[in-house]
């Protein structure tokens, strides 16, 4: 084409290329890492990206007074303005947080409990390991922070905007609509036709569909999880919370579940086999 380039040659332009999402089976070895992952800056992190699809960008901006905490006093959203300064697209982030994001940020403000709302989520984390409480990370330092999980877990290939695609294509698969999953993303909308741009509906709304949709996430779609009381009856299942948790010593369970199936199976326990 001949340069410079005028507006009569803008039609000629080839159209971007767009990105294709990773398979599941790609992703799979990187939320069971997640899982097993113990530290505690780094598995929120993680989770940040990987149940939200959000930018690096906006995980380096997200402060403690964008999160909103429930009734029970945890955390159950993130919400934006997209006006903060560095914001990419100047796009909003309305979030309804997923119950490992919840529990994941719980225990990062125990290690900054005097944490001030305009302080950073996830603090700039010096090579040494410590943070730097006030200021916030950019992309570099999360781009290191990403290599140093991959190379822990000793994971393929897979960059944080691979997960942004990744989290769109879960949303679809779902049945998220437009504007749930672009107000989770952080998404403009320039993509929605007219009618999902004149759709409008208010954060409460957003959030009720994707905890109805994506209740743990897009995680959960991939990894479903069974609830207690799905896999046990309901007198064993606060039985088994109470084991779990430590207030129950793991014999008494096992004395309780032994009554409970001889009672069931109208046979002594020691003819079961497990």
């Amino acid at each position: 084409m001949p340069y410079p380039i005028s507006r009569r040659h803008l039609g000629e332009l080839p159209e971007v290329q767009r990105r294709q999402s990773p398979r599941d089976s790609d992703v799979l070895p990187w939320l069971k890492a997640i899982e097993r992952e113990e530290e505690v800056y780094l598995k929120a992190l993680m989770l940040m990206v990987f149940q939200l699809g959000v930018r690096p960008s906006h995980v380096c901006l997200f402060r403690w007074k964008h999160v909103r905490f429930g009734q029970d006093g945890k955390p159950d959203a993130i919400i934006t303005s997209g006006r903060e300064p560095g914001n990419k697209r100047m796009t909003p982030v309305k979030a309804r947080l997923p119950p490992d994001i919840s529990e994941a940020l719980v225990d990062l403000k125990k290690i900054v409990p005097d944490a001030l709302p305009e302080d950073p989520i996830f603090p700039h984390r010096k090579p040494d390991g410590s943070l730097e409480r006030n200021i916030g990370m950019d992309t570099n330092n999360l781009s290191a922070q990403w290599r140093r999980f991959q190379a822990k877990h000793l994971l393929s290939n897979l960059r944080p905007v691979d997960l942004r695609h990744w989290v769109s294509t879960i949303c679809r698969r779902a049945g998220l609509s437009y504007a749930a999953t672009n107000s989770m993303q952080g998404h403009k909308g320039a993509s929605m036709n007219m009618r999902d741009r004149y759709d409008c509906p208010d954060d409460e709304e957003l959030f009720a569909e994707q905890a109805s949709v994506l209740p743990y996430g897009p995680i959960g779609f991939v990894c479903p999880r069974l609830e207690l009381d799905q896999v046990l009856p309901t007198e064993l299942t606060e039985t088994l919370s109470k084991c779990l948790s430590g207030e129950m010593l793991p014999s008494r369970f096992a004395e309780i579940v032994t009554a409970y199936l001889t009672r069931q199976l109208k046979k002594p326990v020691s003819t079961i086999v497990a």
